[in-house]
């Protein structure tokens, strides 16, 4: 495997990690992000799983808590700004 095909890989993997659509719960905290603010949810019938509302995409969150949620988004922003290098 090219390194090129590689790296889409890896990146195609952080993002299915990091992004998952599940029935919102109710909204547990507001995110602040680069000056936006974004609304977290708890899964439905599960208190201890936040997720973020970023841009239409729900972000899983690493803890339920609103750091937690903050450096999940962040990071997957991160992804998706990851150089085309071809």
């Amino acid at each position: 495997m090219s390194p090129k095909s590689r790296l889409a890989v890896l990146a195609v993997a952080a993002l299915a990690g990091c992004v998952m659509s599940t029935d919102r719960g109710p909204e547990v905290a507001r995110i602040d992000v680069n000056g936006t603010t974004y609304p977290a949810y708890a899964v439905s019938g599960r208190p201890d799983v936040w997720q973020v509302l970023y841009e239409g995409q729900m972000v899983q969150c690493t803890k339920p808590d609103e750091q937690s949620c903050y450096w999940s988004v962040r990071n997957y922003i991160a992804s998706k700004t990851v150089p085309d290098i071809t």
